[in-house]
């Protein structure tokens, strides 16, 4: 069966088509929704080509938040100016997969597949989702309620004192058992996990409410007890 390829020729064009078009994916790298097709777990009426939308690429930095574009790869965020406002989103961006995933996988496909290992540190960045009509979310709702709209762009506002940790099978080329990202703001800690059977939501607190939230969003004691473990490396370090 021959799919339906929709190439908008402008942002506005794009925004209109995902709106519409409830049957379509939108596809920049494709690293998600590629495997899915080709295991033949989604069956979309058309994919949405947003490859040639230069406005969805690029990042800036006003001094006080960080503006990334959704059509950022995974590769990208390893560039060294971004990488030092961002450490926990770099250090992130540099455990997902293969080299080959990284200069693929984009900010925006993360944000529409809901999980993988860049959501913790954009969330503990207070990362705001930007949709067309430069409509900002705070990433945690929209993971909790999926809006139909294309993302266009990721504020963070990352602090002096962040970090990101991951638990796999081995180093590189493994999948994430758990992964965490933290920061520290004056008196207040924030964290946030991923990993199979934990639900990634922003969390704030002191060390120790911290500790024990983290751990609660968990569904296994390993997971619960890791979660543990690694919120006392990060908060010691």
């Amino acid at each position: 069966m021959r799919m339906e390829v929709l190439r908008p020729a402008s942002l506005a064009d794009a925004a209109a088509l995902v709106r519409e078009r409830d049957d379509a994916l939108p596809v920049a790298g494709g690293t998600v929704v590629a495997p899915l097709l080709n295991k033949g777990r989604i069956a979309p009426g058309a994919l949405i080509d947003l490859g040639g939308l230069e406005e969805l690429r690029g990042w800036s930095d006003d001094g006080d938040s960080i503006r990334l574009g959704a059509a950022l790869t995974y590769a990208d965020l390893g560039n060294a100016s971004l990488a030092r406002r961002c450490p926990a989103l770099a250090l992130a961006a540099a455990a997902v997969g293969s080299p080959q995933i990284r200069n693929r996988g984009t900010l925006g496909g993360c944000v529409g597949a809901g999980g993988g290992d860049a959501v913790p540190a954009l969330l503990v960045e207070r990362a705001e989702v930007e949709f067309s009509f430069e409509w900002r979310v705070p990433l945690e709702e929209v993971l909790r309620e999926r809006p139909q709209e294309l993302v266009v762009a990721l504020h963070v506002r990352p602090v002096e004192r962040e970090s990101f940790t991951k638990l796999g099978r081995r180093n590189a080329f493994s999948p994430t058992l758990l992964s965490a990202a933290f920061a520290v703001d004056g008196a207040e800690v924030r964290a946030a996990a991923a990993g199979p059977g934990i639900e990634s939501t922003l969390i704030t607190g002191d060390p120790d409410e911290i500790s024990n939230q983290l751990s609660a969003c968990a569904s296994t004691p390993y997971a619960r007890h890791a979660l543990r473990v690694l919120t006392a490396r990060a908060l010691a370090s």
